[in-house]
């Protein structure tokens, strides 16, 4: 009378164990997953940076793939040739810009240090004895010869890194074609492979549309503020916008950081205050009105991610790979979220991600009408 109660009971408890096992186990290889992306920064880094550029560039040949002149399609090897060629002539156009222009910043140091001085004498009076004599004391031991040895040393740096991501973009597209046959050989199920093809076709067009998008608004960002800086005849305008178009990536405090750093040298490099209110507020007014206004004109809901996942995404992958983390963080949250909404027991963690998670009916659960 008893052995039916007690098996059900054993079956209850073996469940719980199950469960309690299942998110221990998962939980163990959440943090091993972490500690795997902190200690392999400098491979999964520039690695990640190259597969974000690959789906960029994919998007990019079948733009050109579409273009038919005379009625006839390119062949895919100059397809491959055109846009190979386009992005090495804009990274060499760009490293020659940084390049020379941290030259000149070599050469204006020593003429920014001293106007330094003349600011922390001006503001003394605002910030108090201590803070300006702190100040005042901080630039005069300003070591000009690190700094110039600091700005080379990051260029080469910055190369290197380029050259690592360069070389993975590389070989990437070399096997462009054998990737796409060798994903659904990876699973031998019909089903769970219709499965994982979906969801690499919605990372791939998930991305892709971020990318677009972000490019288009960053490159404009950037043109905007250019015209800005050199109408007010701010110094490395040019190297300026590279860095406004690159910030434009990170959400939120990118936008932040690209109007505050020319203000500061603006407020360094002019005696006027007016040059460095046009700085100030025509970049602000710029950023605000292309990233809350046609930003979302043009993205509508494409994302769908909450505006706190975007920040606490952030704050994790720029605490594991630092700057490159930053601009990694958002297209990483589209496929961690693309990711758990094809894995049934992780959807809730993709709801949690949505911005306003849309009602869907549960294939599993049997209509009522």
């Amino acid at each position: 009378m008893t052995s039916e109660p007690d098996s059900q009971s054993d079956r209850s408890h073996a469940s719980a164990h199950m469960t309690t096992l299942i998110w221990l186990v998962g939980a163990i290889a959440v943090m091993l997953g972490i500690a795997l992306l902190w200690y392999a920064r400098g491979l999964l880094a520039p690695l990640a940076t190259a597969a974000l550029l690959f789906v960029l560039l994919t998007a990019f040949f079948e733009r050109i793939r579409s273009f038919r002149p005379f009625g006839w399609a390119l062949p895919r090897w100059t397809v491959h040739i055109i846009g190979i060629g386009l992005f090495c002539l804009i990274m060499l156009l760009l490293a020659n810009i940084v390049g020379g222009q941290i030259e000149v910043a070599s050469s204006e140091l020593t003429s920014y240090r001293d106007r330094l001085k003349g600011l922390t004498v001006e503001f003394g009076a605002f910030l108090g004895p201590q803070v300006s004599h702190w100040l005042e004391t901080s630039v005069t031991n300003m070591d000009v010869g690190g700094a110039v040895s600091s700005l080379f040393n990051s260029a080469g740096t910055l190369v290197g890194t380029l050259g690592l991501i360069a070389l993975y973009l590389g070989f990437m597209l070399a096997e462009e074609r054998s990737l796409a046959a060798k994903l659904p050989r990876l699973v031998p199920d019909p089903g769970q492979r219709a499965t994982v093809a979906d969801a690499v076709k919605s990372i791939n067009i998930g991305v892709q549309r971020y990318m677009l998008i972000m490019t288009a608004v960053s490159l404009l960002t950037a043109v905007v503020c250019y015209g800005i800086m050199l109408m007010v005849g701010l110094n490395f305008a040019e190297t300026w916008a590279v860095l406004i178009f690159t910030l434009n990536f990170i959400p939120t405090v990118g936008s932040i950081i690209g109007v505050l750093l020319p203000t500061l040298l603006a407020l360094v490099q002019f005696t006027d205050l007016a040059p460095v209110l046009m700085i100030l507020v025509g970049m602000g007014i710029t950023q605000f009105v292309i990233g809350n206004i046609l930003q979302p004109m043009i993205s509508g809901r494409s994302l769908n991610i909450g505006p706190f996942p975007i920040i606490l995404a952030l704050t994790f992958w720029s605490a594991i790979w630092g700057l490159l983390g930053a601009l990694l963080s958002v297209p990483m949250t589209v496929v961690i979220m693309i990711i758990c909404k094809h894995v049934p027991p992780l959807r809730p963690f993709a709801t949690l991600l949505e911005s306003a998670p849309e009602p869907a009916a549960d294939p599993d659960q049997p209509s009522t009408a």
